[in-house]
């Protein structure tokens, strides 16, 4: 689940992330949306369930208040 995805391998630094990271949103321990790093501070992900994949960046609107984590 996303949840289990929170402690699933190390987390890392922004600064050391590389394509195929997990970035991962939740404003508690355990996340609650996640998708996967693909450079240039953008990663992707399905909005919610049967939606759409698509691009976004972490770094702006809405995500940015999600509190991103990333693990690798």
């Amino acid at each position: 689940t996303t949840a289990e995805l929170s402690f699933w391998g190390r987390m890392l630094p922004q600064e050391q992330l590389r394509t195929g990271d997990l970035v991962l949103f939740g404003k508690g321990t355990l996340a609650n949306h996640a998708g996967i790093y693909v450079g240039g501070g953008r990663f992707v992900h399905a909005p919610s369930t049967g939606g759409t994949v698509r691009l976004d960046r972490f770094d702006s609107g809405h995500w940015e208040k999600q509190l991103p984590r990333f693990r690798r």
